[in-house]
């Protein structure tokens, strides 16, 4: 997959992701990465069949890609979660983190 579509990938990520955060008042950290897995998959398997991929192929890939999306973003305080759906600087440079380390 291009570099230009898992940009966009992660950047849909990172705005699902603070969107949810901005409402999960006090959703538990085990509750917030469920929710947050659900809709990262759900955004990823869409993002990647509508760049070419099988159902099957994207469904692989949306799992192994929001594991390893959350794993970045679990450790941040929930209150710079809440900020990321503001996009800025922060949400580009997870976006671009997410990138070089989950794009498979």
């Amino acid at each position: 997959m291009s570099r230009t579509v898992w940009i966009v990938l992660g950047l849909i990520v990172i705005a699902g992701l603070g969107w949810y955060a901005s409402r999960s008042g006090g959703v538990s950290e085990a509750q917030y990465a469920r929710n947050f897995t659900e809709a990262c998959e759900e955004s990823a398997r869409k993002a990647m069949m509508n760049a070419g991929r099988s159902a099957q192929v994207a469904e692989t890939q949306a799992k192994s890609y929001c594991a390893c999306a959350l794993g970045i973003i679990a450790p941040l305080p929930m209150s710079e979660k809440r900020e990321l759906d503001k996009g800025g600087p922060r949400a580009q440079q997870l976006a671009g983190e997410m990138q070089r380390k989950c794009a498979k």
